[in-house]
Parts: structure tokens; C-alpha cells; sequence
């Protein structure tokens, strides 16, 4: 593993700064001093449907490997977040023991505004609007992506996934992004509940994750690879 200049509490640091000097706030931090997550929202709003608004932000996961800086999204009406791995705005940045302090702190910070300009939301609402009346096959849809949480309890995820989904009616596309980020929401373990968020705005995407053969997780299965910069 390589080390940074810059610990998890710098990073996170850095994170609120810019955060908060775009008018935004910060919704949630996990740091134990090897991996942070970190979520934030800007006041900016659009409705997915009527009564159904969402929220734009940026999050963020630092661990001694990589630094991910993504688009953030939040359906108020239920809590639930989608981290938008996907968008041509993200960021995955190795670290690497050469970098001093400035040279990432800078790349952290471009990769934050980035992800906060007005129009990697207004992407993100599109490709959320774009699943609401999109039907889905569950059996066909749900088995791959829960088979990429190796060791973890595949089960249990799946069948609170699938009781959300039919919660809200017919299967859609938008019903099972909607279950996944809320299962995520719930789950108390931060690494099982990003790849969870990261996994539903995959969904959003149409991106849909393959069966992995000897995955690490959800991040390195998807039919098509995330947007690296």
C-alpha cells in the first residue's frame, strides 16, 4: 500500500472548506483514520417527479490507496443518496508517496469543483428521470448485483432490496435504484453502504454490473468501467 501526505482528517478538512465556500454543507462523515467518507449537498434543487425532489452534491471516499471524488445526489423524500461513479465528472485518484501536500490538495480541490458544477446535476437528474417507467426483470437484474458483495450477506441485502422494490409498485428501474439506496442508507458498515449508493446511481446510469470473476467489489463489475481522470 502506498502512503500520503495528507491524512484522512486534512483531506476531510479540505473537503468541508470547499464545500462550504460553494454555499454547500456537509450530510454525513465517516473517518476512522484509514478511510473516509464524506457527503455533502448544494442548495440546488429539481424535481424528479411531481412531489419528488432532488438534491445535488459531491462525495467523497479517501483510503491509503485512492481518493474518489464523485457526484452526489439525494432524494429528499426519503434520505436516500446515489454516488454518481459514473459521471464524466468523477474522479479516481491514486496516491501515491511522490505527491506533496499542495500538488493534492490542489488535484483534490479541482476534483471537487468538478463534481460541483450545475450541470453534472442536471446529468444526473436526467438519467434518474430516464428510469421511471423503465420495467426491470429482478431475477435477471438483482442476482448479479448482489453476487458482488463477496462475503458479505448476499442474502440479506437482496431480500431487503427486494421488499423496498415492491413497497413501491411495479418494478421499475427507478424502484430498484431507489431500494438499493435505501438499503445503503441503513447499513451501518461505510464501505458496504457506498459501493450500495455507488451501485444505485450505476443503476440510474443503465449501468448494469456483470457477475464478477474474483472481484474486490461492486466498483470493478460494472458492464462498463467508471469515468477515471
Amino acid at each position: 500500500m502506498s502512503s500520503s501526505c495528507l491524512t484522512t482528517s486534512e483531506i476531510s478538512d479540505l473537503f468541508v472548506e470547499e464545500i462550504e465556500s460553494q454555499s454547500g454543507r456537509i450530510t454525513d462523515t465517516f473517518d476512522d483514520g484509514l478511510r473516509l467518507f464524506q457527503r455533502s449537498v448544494f442548495p440546488r434543487f429539481e424535481d424528479v417527479q411531481p412531489q419528488d425532489r432532488l438534491q445535488g452534491g459531491v462525495a467523497l471516499k479517501a483510503t491509503l490507496d485512492e481518493i474518489c471524488v464523485f457526484p452526489y445526489v439525494l432524494r429528499e423524500v426519503c434520505s436516500n443518496g446515489a454516488v454518481m461513479a459514473h459521471s464524466l465528472c468523477s474522479y479516481r485518484l491514486e496516491r501515491s508517496i511522490d505527491e506533496t501536500s499542495e500538488e493534492l490538495s490542489s488535484t483534490i480541490s479541482e476534483a471537487i469543483t468538478a463534481c460541483s458544477q450545475e450541470k453534472s446535476f442536471t446529468n444526473s437528474v436526467k438519467e434518474i428521470r430516464s428510469t421511471l417507467h423503465v420495467e426491470i426483470n429482478l431475477a435477471l437484474t438483482l442476482l448479479p448485483m448482489i453476487s458482488s458483495f463477496p462475503g458479505g450477506p448476499s442474502g440479506d441485502i437482496a431480500r431487503l432490496i427486494l421488499e423496498q422494490v415492491f413497497a413501491e409498485g411495479l418494478p421499475s428501474m427507478f424502484g430498484l435504484m431507489n431500494a438499493i439506496t435505501s438499503v445503503a442508507r441503513d447499513t451501518e458498515d461505510p464501505e458496504d453502504r457506498w459501493r450500495l449508493e455507488e451501485l444505485g446511481g450505476g443503476i440510474a446510469a443503465g449501468i448494469f454490473p456483470k457477475p464478477p470473476v474474483n472481484a474486490p467489489g461492486v466498483a470493478n463489475s460494472f458492464s462498463r468501467p467508471v469515468t477515471v481522470k
